[in-house]
């Protein structure tokens, strides 16, 4: 019964894909065909250089010049099929995008120089992935680390000081906390005049392969700010709604007749609770984490210069480079909706008390 559910939802997740996609080419078809005839453009005018350059003669017939031009934009939009209606255009556009075929981009390109829209956005995604997933783990271990310590005493010192921290934290931006520890660790703490802390960036520009350099280490010192600023963000709230679902479970019955039976404190909090209470735990801490990632990495990543998909988007939006618009914003919504696929379909391997599609 559990296959035939993850299977249905599987298949609705790629609908709902499909559609979602097949609407961001309908959208960005217009601004992609202004793109390809700007190219077409240009490709004219390098021709049209060659030719006079082999026959100047050329130059001087303009009507004969006027007509040429005229042919080889033509020619080259049939080629690209821009002379098909809109509708068909938003189709091949579709095409191209589920299949990740976004051509090249004009103002990006790899490590190695390669332009192609997809070989940029791979380049970039490990950057992004890492920085999200070491602030997942960290987020939901040490939530969850003190949210238990919070429901054990309700109303005592850890609970009421953490408590008052975490809804200061929620009216904080993360844009101005992203600031203040730049402006803290790196400029205001320094060790014979440099900095503690690296303000921003992936890795250190032109150090690879010179003596002495690190890469991993080098990564792993960029990466302390941002991680921290996340992670400093996450905690307190998470730790507070864990600190809440924690004492519900504990006032349930079976709780009782574990505590009746003699069973030690800790095996019960660690235990027993933590078991019952992971699935929500899980799906929230899960949720606002993959919700920080599709719409807080565009504003978080530009302010630590951080080389991910989030700053891909920004630059690429005010470079008004569409292949690559239109590639950042496929590529984020397979994530979501993997990441919502994902999430329901683990569920029920955290509760063995839910039985999908079926009686329990």
């Amino acid at each position: 019964m559990y296959l035939l559910y993850a299977v249905k939802r599987i298949l609705r997740s790629g609908v709902m894909l499909v559609l979602v996609m097949f609407t961001l080419a309908f959208i960005f078809n217009k601004q992609l065909s202004l793109v390809k005839e700007s190219e077409i453009l240009e490709m004219v005018q390098g021709r049209e250089k060659v030719l006079l350059q082999k026959t100047p003669s050329l130059g001087g017939d303009k009507a004969k010049m006027d007509k040429w031009r005229e042919e080889q934009i033509a020619s080259l939009i049939r080629q690209n099929g821009l002379d098909k209606p809109y509708l068909q255009r938003s189709v091949q556009n579709f095409a191209r995008a589920i299949t990740f075929n976004f051509g090249n981009s004009k103002n990006f390109a790899t490590v190695k120089g390669d332009k192609r829209v997809i070989a940029v956005l791979m380049e970039r995604l490990p950057r992004t992935m890492l920085l999200f997933t070491l602030n997942a783990i960290l987020v939901i271990f040490l939530s969850i680390l003190l949210g238990i310590k919070k429901a054990q005493k309700p109303g005592g010192k850890l609970d009421k000081s953490t408590t008052i921290l975490s809804l200061s934290l929620l009216g904080v931006p993360s844009w101005w906390l992203g600031m203040m520890v730049i402006l803290i660790f790196s400029y205001g703490i320094q060790i014979n005049g440099h900095s503690l802390l690296p303000p921003g960036g992936f890795r250190t520009a032109g150090m690879a392969g010179t003596v002495g350099y690190n890469e991993f280490f080098d990564i792993l010192k960029h990466l302390v700010l941002p991680l921290f600023t996340l992670v400093f963000l996450g905690v307190w709230s998470s730790a507070y709604i864990i600190r809440n679902v924690v004492i519900g479970i504990l006032q349930e019955d079976f709780i009782m007749s574990a505590r009746a039976r003699g069973i030690p404190e800790k095996k019960i909090l660690y235990s027993h609770t933590l078991r019952t209470a992971l699935p929500p735990v899980f799906t929230m801490s899960f949720m606002g984490i993959l919700t920080s990632f599709l719409a807080g990495s565009i504003l978080f990543e530009g302010i630590f210069n951080y080389q991910g998909l989030g700053l891909l988007y920004w630059e690429a939006l005010n470079k008004m480079d569409i292949p690559v618009l239109m590639g950042d914003l496929t590529l984020n919504t397979f994530i979501a909706l993997g990441g919502y696929v994902f999430l329901d379909l683990i569920y029920g391997f955290l509760d063995p008390r839910i039985k999908v599609g079926g009686k329990a």
